[in-house]
């Protein structure tokens, strides 16, 4: 009994790996993401391919922006190319493979996808799995070239930290998995801020102070449209850590914003009237 447990469960994970092994990327052949990423399969490219110790790759991931310039910040709803490359370290891949997700989330958070990709190289796909409300960018066959790439449109303002997951392999072009190696990368998008007082289509001028600063903080705005704002707090991560909605009249005034319960660190204060929102970074002491 115990014998054919084994067998079973040896036989399971066979079919597996060879299910896996999909010339055309797993979001197309097998509706899956693997990753790597939050709400994604268990299973990456490493669980199958990655058992030839002659064979290394290592995978990274890089952001560029209109003008070629290497990013890791973005600014809102501008377009950004993102590289895959697997580098082999040791021995010669006959072909290439990768997937690759981005969440709107920390990084080994679970978030909703950012699912804006467009113009893939000639040897990747963009394929969406409607199941999960997942849009993947995977090789469209294997590859001989061992770098891919891809257009991505970041968010609206105010999104926050995107987190990009990214799994590949170099194989030897055997019929199996056997022989194969992978790897597997994230890279953390930051939405870019501002760091000096912004002026709201003339609506409202305002700064902080102290900064850096230990128990709280100073808000000293400008109105010249009385309205509610909402005052908030994040974290680099993204994450919210303060919110509170003030009602600002005309002209010069100040608001007192506690900060005792923030741990040291940097941090990003917003404010917004639902129509016009600036940000400034301050420092926790």
């Amino acid at each position: 009994m115990k014998n054919r447990i084994l067998y079973t469960a040896f036989s399971l994970m066979f079919a597996v790996c060879l299910f896996q092994s999909n010339s055309s990327g797993r979001a197309n052949a097998a509706g899956s993401g693997n990753t790597g990423a939050p709400g994604d399969a268990s299973s990456t490219c490493i669980t199958c391919h990655g058992n030839n110790p002659n064979i290394v790759v290592d995978l990274s991931i890089e952001a560029t922006n209109a003008d070629g310039v290497t990013v890791t910040q973005y600014e809102p709803e501008a377009t950004y190319t993102f590289k895959v490359i697997l580098d082999p370290q040791m021995g010669t891949p006959s072909a290439y493979g990768f997937q690759m997700l981005s969440l709107n989330a920390p990084l080994d958070m679970n978030g909703d996808a950012i699912n804006s990709w467009v113009n893939a190289s000639t040897n990747a796909n963009i394929v969406e799995i409607s199941a999960t409300n997942r849009t993947y960018v995977e090789h469209s066959n294997p590859s001989a070239s061992n770098e891919f790439t891809v257009d991505w449109v970041a968010p609206s303002e105010g999104a926050g930290v995107v987190t990009f997951y990214a799994c590949g392999n170099g194989v030897n072009f055997n019929g199996s998995t056997s022989g194969d190696n992978a790897d597997c990368a994230t890279f953390v998008f930051e939405e870019a801020v501002v760091s000096s007082t912004q002026n709201l289509a003339s609506a409202i001028e305002f700064s902080i102070a102290p900064n850096p600063a230990r128990d709280f903080l100073q808000l000293t705005s400008n109105i010249s449209n009385a309205s509610i704002y909402q005052v908030e707090i994040y974290s680099l991560s993204g994450q919210l850590m303060r919110r509170q909605s003030n009602e600002l009249a005309t002209g010069e005034q100040t608001t007192r914003l506690p900060i005792e319960n923030l741990v040291g660190g940097i941090y990003i204060i917003r404010v917004s009237n639902g129509q016009e929102s600036a940000n400034l970074k301050f420092v926790k002491l």
